[in-house]
């Protein structure tokens, strides 16, 4: 399944769906991300599953861009049952529950791999919170690896300080304040208004946002950092989910473990083609030297043991099992 194809199925199924017939039901699902992000592309191939699935009987329309809800809005118009499904960034969450979070603690998985094994360690602990915030976690789909993107080149630990560096979750505002650098504080949905008025001149993000927000027209330095993995998280108002048809549920939730899937060999598909599209913008693509480096995988170390001390004993648990399991 190519990027191209599922552009094209999702500029056709963003369409008004056709009315609706006796004996169909239909689900709205809110994401604040743009119509060509991988994650709204994957979203619409969802909702075509599903409505193949049951012969057209479940319905999802999907509302990309904040269209419907703004990104903020949704995780709390899901809880309120004002939403039926909403697709939220995963460390936003942080604040109702860590566990949510795990995936923005700085350099504690950096690949695709590491981030597949925490996020199957951390499932069934996150399943659970969900589920007592009156939720279903129905996905979870990781961005491309987390680089950094400069206003000017970056070569010692020095060249951090004083520069303003966009933070979007407590990780990485003390990450920022670890490296020297001043935290500001930007959502995604910002961030093209904070590079504009020039708000922040460091930002920790995927070369896929960095595409999607044509990062190049006021940042200059790429740096392939690969610092985390954050995911997208696809919530469903677990009272909608439970009033469903049996039949219906079922082929939701298969439609999501598919979606899924294919969702995280989307994100590594888009890894490399937002390197590409970097270079073909005029970016430049620089290395961290070693000791930078070395002082990133320290303040990582050093948030990770912060995450520890706080958490409750479930999330200790899942923390020392991968990591555990990341020493062998």
């Amino acid at each position: 399944m190519t990027s191209r194809w599922m552009q094209a199925l999702a500029t056709g199924l963003l369409a008004v769906l056709p009315p609706l017939c006796a004996g169909q039901t239909v689900l709205n699902l809110a994401s604040g991300y743009p119509p060509g992000s991988f994650h709204v592309q994957n979203l619409m191939a969802f909702a075509d599953d599903v409505r193949q699935r049951t012969g057209g009987e479940l319905q999802i329309k999907v509302h990309p861009g904040g269209s419907l809800f703004k990104a903020a809005d949704i995780r709390k118009a899901v809880t309120e049952g004002r939403l039926d499904l909403g697709e939220v960034f995963g460390p936003s969450l942080g604040g109702v529950d860590p566990v949510f979070s795990l995936d923005a603690l700085p350099f504690l998985a950096t690949g695709y791999e590491s981030a597949l094994r925490l996020w199957r360690q951390v499932r069934p602990l996150a399943e659970k919170r969900a589920t007592a915030q009156g939720w279903t976690l129905l996905m979870s789909v990781p961005w491309p690896p987390q680089g950094l993107f400069a206003a000017r080149e970056v070569r010692t630990v020095s060249d951090f300080k004083g520069l303003a560096m966009r933070e979007n979750s407590p990780p990485l505002k003390k990450l920022a304040e670890i490296l020297g650098a001043t935290p500001v504080n930007v959502e995604s949905a910002d961030l093209v208004s904070a590079l504009q008025d020039g708000r922040v001149k460091l930002v920790f993000t995927s070369a896929a946002q960095g595409v999607d927000t044509h990062i190049w027209d006021n940042l200059s330095w790429f740096y392939q950092a690969n610092a985390w993995l954050p995911r997208n998280l696809l919530l469903a108002n677990k009272k909608v989910l439970d009033d469903l048809k049996p039949a219906h549920r079922t082929a939701l939730l298969s439609a999501a473990g598919a979606a899924e899937e294919r969702g995280w060999r989307l994100s590594r598909e888009n890894a490399e083609q937002s390197l590409a599209a970097l270079r073909a913008a005029g970016m430049k693509l620089g290395q961290l030297d070693g000791s930078t480096r070395a002082r990133l995988d320290r303040a990582g170390g050093a948030l990770t043991a912060d995450a520890m001390r706080k958490a409750d004993p479930e999330l200790v648990g899942v923390l020392s099992t991968y990591l555990a399991a990341s020493t062998r």
